[in-house]
């Protein structure tokens, strides 16, 4: 109806073809609906010709390198990730060196939550901080400031810790702690 109002090529376009097993999509982007036409119904289809250039084949090859390159991409980051969190791990071991066992426990929840920033291991650091604020000695804070510096979540739970350490030393202090 857009068409036919405007002269123009702007509406919904999709694709047919007789030997077709399944539907396409109807879009304006008529790449993705192309590349999608595809997926469904041309991949290994004996009947599939290419007609001129570009083609259908250029299409999905670009989409396969750009897919390739954003994994490759994904996948340096993941091991820069890990990297990175060996390297504070290393640096705990170092800190946490000559320490008691329930101290050593804090850096065993502190390492454990680097490894797994999940909701579960942030919840464990939080409540350790807050049942037992005085073990954090200067070590379990360094670690702490290591964390922060890692950024995202990390970031937020050391803050999130940082904020229940001095919240148990003020009441520990006393009310003349705030004076």
């Amino acid at each position: 109806m857009v068409e036919m109002e405007t002269g123009l090529p702007i509406g919904m376009r999709r694709f047919q073809c007789p030997h077709a097993s399944a539907e396409g999509m109807a879009g304006m982007d008529l790449r993705s609906v192309v590349l999608d036409f595809h997926d469904r119904n041309c991949a290994g289809c004996q009947k599939r010709l290419p007609v001129r250039l570009p083609n259908l084949s250029e299409l999905v090859a670009e989409r396969d390198r750009d897919r390739q390159n954003i994994r490759e991409d994904e996948a340096r980051r993941a091991e820069f990730e890990t990297e990175r969190v060996n390297a504070r791990s290393v640096r705990r071991e170092q800190l946490s060196k000559g320490c008691d066992v329930p101290t050593a426990g804090i850096f065993n929840v502190i390492d454990q939550f680097d490894r797994h920033p999940d909701t579960q291991h942030r919840a464990i650091l939080v409540e350790t901080a807050a049942a037992a604020s005085s073990r954090f000695n200067s070590g379990a804070r360094e670690a702490l400031f290591d964390l922060a510096e890692a950024g995202g979540h990390r970031t937020e739970t050391a803050l999130e810790v940082w904020i229940a350490l001095a919240l148990n030393l003020t009441a520990s202090a006393g009310p003349h702690f705030l004076r």
